[in-house]
């Protein structure tokens, strides 16, 4: 992420997450493609969070609902919210995953990352 994201791109995706067109994570041929590269390390960040966030429940469950949450969730979802194909799941993964390495980034530069938007 940093060899791709200047640091004003990086904050944008620590606040506001990828699902505002961030480039490079805009399309389902790239995170698709991110997702396959990046597979095992990407499931491997979201059970370091579920364990860190909510430790008695499943992941798929906790990775629904935390991502159903999200400012724009019928961009990615059907009407009832559900994970309609698998190229929506494996984007919404990357994105996840990008804006926790971008928060974690921050961190690591002393940004008040609790301050940023949830």
């Amino acid at each position: 992420m940093l060899a791709t994201y200047a640091d004003g791109e990086i904050r944008n995706i620590a606040q506001r997450g990828c699902d505002r067109g961030t480039r490079g994570l805009a399309y389902y041929e790239h995170t698709c493609e991110i997702y396959r590269q990046f597979k095992d390390a990407l499931w491997q960040m979201l059970a370091a969070e579920k364990r860190a966030r909510a430790p008695g429940k499943l992941l798929l469950e906790w990775f629904a609902q935390e991502t159903c949450n999200s400012a724009i969730p019928g961009s990615y979802t059907n009407d009832d919210g559900d994970m309609v194909s698998a190229e929506k799941f494996e984007q919404r993964v990357v994105w996840y995953c990008a804006r926790l390495t971008a928060r974690a980034i921050l961190a690591d530069r002393g940004c008040a990352v609790s301050k940023l938007n949830t």
